[in-house]
C-alpha cells in the first residue's frame, strides 16, 4: 500500500452561492481514505466574524453515491471549535484535528465536493485534503 493524499485545492465560494471541488483518483489503483483535513475562511460583510458560513457535502462519483445526505458546516467537518480565519495580524489556530473517514474510492473515479456559502456579501474559500493510501 502506498500512502497518498489529494486535495480539492483552494476553492473560492461566492457569497450566497456554491462551488465544486474535484479530486481525480487516477487509473493506477483505488484510493482508500483514512481521514480528511482542510481549511476554510470565516468572513462575512468584509470582516472576520469568527463563525462558519460554509458547508459541504461529498460525492463518490465512481460509486455514484453521496457520502452525506445533507450539507455539513465546515466547522463540524474540519476541526470542530475553529474560530477565526488566519488574516494579517490575526493568526488562527491551525486546523490540525483530522476527521476519520473510512471510504474506498475506485480507480478512474473522483471525489466531488459541493461547497455552499451562507454569507450574504462576502466570498470565502475552502479546501479539503483526503489522506489515505492507494490499494
Amino acid at each position: 500500500m502506498k500512502s497518498w493524499k489529494a486535495s480539492t485545492g483552494r476553492i473560492l465560494i461566492p457569497a450566497g452561492g456554491s462551488a465544486p471541488g474535484t479530486v481525480a483518483i487516477g487509473a493506477d489503483a483505488d484510493f482508500e481514505v483514512d481521514y480528511l483535513t482542510g481549511e476554510f475562511s470565516t468572513l462575512s460583510g468584509g470582516a472576520d466574524v469568527g463563525f462558519c458560513v460554509l458547508s459541504a457535502r461529498l460525492y463518490d462519483a465512481g460509486a455514484q453515491t453521496w457520502l452525506f445526505d445533507n450539507f455539513i458546516p465546515l466547522s463540524l467537518l474540519l476541526t470542530p471549535g475553529r474560530t477565526l480565519t488566519a488574516l494579517a495580524g490575526n493568526p488562527s489556530a491551525p486546523l490540525f484535528w483530522p476527521l476519520d473517514l473510512k471510504h474506498r474510492f475506485i480507480k478512474n473515479g473522483s471525489i466531488q465536493v459541493e461547497f455552499r456559502s451562507n454569507a450574504a456579501v462576502t466570498d470565502n474559500f475552502a479546501e479539503i485534503c483526503f489522506h489515505g493510501h492507494k490499494v
